[in-house]
């Protein structure tokens, strides 16, 4: 998870949600970062620090797929980005800092 807060080694809100794929396969790592992405708005919530869009990545380290949580829906970006293309990487995870930022 990311914080925010760059100058504390605790967790402080507001978080993103990263989460790496043990086997290869970034599809094996929706579902615990669904979950993740679903604490980490009650984490925010509870430090006072709610948000309305929470965003999730999984990533083989090679192959990076994006979630975001809105509401009670999940959406998962069609799109997947890869190691190889790290322009278009550095890209989406910038979108994603500068809605916290």
């Amino acid at each position: 998870m990311f914080s925010r807060n760059v100058e504390s080694v605790e967790i402080k809100a507001p978080i993103f949600c990263l989460v790496e794929a043990k086997n290869r396969t970034v599809e094996e790592g929706l579902g615990k970062c669904a979950a993740e992405m679903y604490a980490a708005r009650r984490f925010n919530q509870e430090s006072n620090e709610p948000v309305d869009t929470i965003y999730g990545c999984v990533t083989t380290g090679f192959e990076w797929v994006f979630l975001r949580l809105e509401g009670q829906e999940i959406q998962i970006d069609l799109d997947r980005f890869y190691l190889v293309e790290l322009p278009q990487l550095l890209g989406a995870l910038h979108s994603v800092i500068d809605v916290y930022t």
